[in-house]
């Protein structure tokens, strides 16, 4: 089986809710980085097996 390979990682927030994720927002020469919280939808979608009450 192929395997998937991140060169980052991300973790869940305190909560436990959502992963925080660094957002890049460019306009022409000015660009901002701000933090996105991506919701997983947990616990009605598994990312691994290895995620609780799958």
């Amino acid at each position: 089986m192929p395997a998937i390979e991140f060169s980052r990682t991300y973790s869940y927030l305190p909560a436990g809710e959502a992963v925080s994720l660094p957002v890049f927002l460019k306009s022409g020469a000015e660009s901002v980085k701000l933090p996105a919280n991506l919701d997983t939808g947990l616990p009605t979608v598994c990312l691994n097996e290895d995620t609780p009450n799958c």
